[in-house]
């Protein structure tokens, strides 16, 4: 039942469809190696920018509170319904 499952869902594989980009690109770099030209790397990619989720948090926390990050008063107020 498991190769009936695999079957009907790839159909038809072919691998020719997928070109191996990453042996394309090794071989290019191997056969200018051999040529003799300089093989210079490529610049290394920025990454995603990691966010402090701690950090995040204390400065929504202090924007809440206020910009200077103080305590904000405790108020007493009593709401008083008037009974008529």
């Amino acid at each position: 039942m498991a190769k009936t499952l695999v079957n009907a869902s790839t159909g038809d594989f072919a691998l020719d469809k997928y070109p191996d980009l990453y042996t394309s690109k090794l071989q290019q770099l191997i056969e200018a190696k051999v040529a003799g030209k300089e093989i210079v790397a490529a610049p290394a990619s920025e990454g995603p920018q990691v966010i402090n989720l701690m950090e995040a948090l204390k400065q929504s926390v202090a924007r809440v509170k206020g910009t200077n990050g103080a305590k904000p008063r405790k108020t007493t107020r009593r709401l008083v319904r008037k009974i008529s």
